[in-house]
């Protein structure tokens, strides 16, 4: 996580470090240098991957998954170039942010690509196949915000849906 737990004081000094974070929320430091903030790090080489926290148990009272059903992804505003054949929705999450700005800090290299690219930290939920006339049926976890993409025979997202969706129970 990059942080600057002096954010309030610094005005638009801010000397964001590297930090982790533990299951219960708290911050250590990683990195911290005097003379330039980490703002927006990029890794330079190839590391381990971290061991994997075990999962807990689902909570007493949970909201059950909800059906979702499309019912023809060839029905949109913008048409799709003729011969095209959608094979699968990618669900896509799109995690809340901690801050108030959805620039600060940024979080991704995009957003130097486009204005909303890199505003959002997003994380694949998975994919589900589309039938050969458009629908597509699947469940989906509630309190979630999610967005889809629609995605060719040759893998390649020729549709994301500009607007995001959330199931309530």
């Amino acid at each position: 996580m990059i942080y600057d737990p002096n954010a309030n004081t610094n005005g638009d000094k801010k000397r964001y470090g590297i930090y982790a974070i533990d299951t219960k929320g708290n911050k250590s430091m990683i990195y911290n240098d005097s003379n330039f903030s980490c703002y927006s790090p990029i890794p330079l080489k190839p590391r381990t991957v971290p061991n994997i926290i075990s999962g807990t148990k689902t909570p007493t009272g949970q909201a059950q998954d909800g059906v979702v059903s499309v019912m023809n992804v060839y029905n949109t505003l913008l048409l799709f170039p003729a011969g095209t054949k959608i094979k699968e929705l990618r669900i896509w999450q799109v995690y809340p942010k901690t801050t108030a700005s959805s620039t600060d800090p940024v979080i991704s290299y995009e957003v130097t690509e486009s204005v909303w690219a890199g505003r959002n930290a997003r994380g694949l939920l998975g994919t589900v196949p589309v039938e050969e006339y458009g629908s597509a049926s699947f469940y989906l976890p509630p309190g979630k915000v999610v967005f889809f993409q629609a995605v060719n025979q040759d893998g390649i997202a020729f549709c994301n849906e500009l607007d995001f969706d959330i199931l309530y129970n």
